[in-house]
């Protein structure tokens, strides 16, 4: 073999370290490609997650604002449906945004 290189005194065949360094390099090229996958499923499954969870909280919030006005004071407040919960919350419904606007 003509590719022969001097690394601290040995004698080191190029191809032999191609050959040996080769599947290591397309395992850690695999291991990448899974974890994309990975984080593209997880990320969807979270997004889909997310979408559920705000809609569950609209249509609390519309129910309970529709209840509010019906039932005007006599509707017992519910701390956990005030603001803290729901700032950051883009709401898409108008019901929801229009009973938030009349409880402040």
């Amino acid at each position: 073999m003509e590719n022969f290189r001097s690394f601290n005194n040995m004698a080191v065949d190029l191809d032999d370290y191609t050959a040996f360094v080769g599947p290591i390099v397309e395992r850690f090229n695999d291991m990448r490609e899974e974890l994309d996958k990975e984080r593209k499923f997880m990320t969807r499954v979270w997004a889909k997650r997310e979408s559920q969870l705000t809609s569950v909280i609209e249509s609390t919030i519309g129910m309970y604002g529709d209840l509010q006005g019906i039932a005007g004071k006599a509707m017992p407040e519910i701390e956990s449906l005030d603001t803290p919960l729901l700032d950051g919350l883009e709401l898409r419904h108008s019901n929801v945004r229009f009973w938030r606007e009349v409880r402040r």
